[in-house]
């Protein structure tokens, strides 16, 4: 027999609601769902329409259409395409910001730059590379060569936000005499200053920072990791 899209919607809704048990736990279990909405879509007092059913996907963990698919006519049920996602690794996003620190000369920073993508990742992995904590982490586009061969033009590096201050030698985002940069920073024991180095020493000679002028060394972040992108 012929189903409407919405129909079937509201069909895979319901098996989801029943393999709960109630409106109420499969709210519970999936955080975010309102138990009244979903009562509301299963009386049909609102539209299931497309939006909606993305919504409720991303809510429970369905890959985006899954809702659409008449699984009886499939030979499936929607109760085995979550049992299917719940296998899956959990994945978060981590945005990325249309600002890119330059390894080089320096760029002028933004005040409050924007989110333009997300870069989604295995939850395992980045928990495993980058902490548990991923809520300070924001992904930067690198451009210049000041860095190379470690870090080179075009690469994604992992920013700890968290980090506003020099705490030991490492590569951190950085504003300095009002440039946007990403160097690396290292203590200097003979001098007592800060050093502000690029790996691409030859064309890129190391400045240091006194005590005195600390106040003008703007710490962003802290680059935990790199994605390195390398073509043929």
């Amino acid at each position: 027999m012929f189903m409407d899209t919405r129909n079937v919607r509201l069909k895979n809704l319901k098996a989801l609601v029943d393999k709960e048990g109630s409106i109420a736990a499969f709210a519970r279990k999936h955080d975010g769902v309102d138990p009244t909405y979903v009562s509301q879509l299963l009386n049909k007092h609102r539209a299931f329409g497309e939006r909606a059913a993305r919504n409720m996907e991303e809510k429970v963990g369905l890959k985006s259409g899954a809702l659409d698919i008449n699984h009886q006519k499939e030979g499936t049920s929607i109760k085995e395409e979550v049992a299917q996602e719940n296998k899956r690794p959990q994945h978060i996003r981590l945005p990325i910001l249309e600002v890119s620190p330059a390894a080089g000369a320096g760029r002028e920073p933004m005040d409050y730059p924007a989110v333009i993508d997300y870069l989604e990742l295995p939850e395992s992995w980045a928990q495993h590379r980058l902490g548990r904590d991923l809520s300070k982490y924001r992904v930067l586009p690198v451009s210049g060569d000041s860095m190379s061969p470690t870090i080179n033009d075009g690469d994604l590096v992992f920013v700890d936000t968290s980090v506003t201050s020099y705490q030991s030698n490492g590569v951190y985002v950085i504003i300095w005499h009002d440039r946007l940069l990403i160097k690396r920073l290292r203590a200097s024991l003979s001098s007592g200053k800060i050093e502000i180095a690029s790996d691409n020493e030859a064309a890129y000679p190391t400045e240091s920072v006194s005590l005195e002028e600390l106040n003008r060394l703007h710490i962003c972040g802290l680059v935990r990791c790199w994605w390195s992108i390398k073509g043929a």
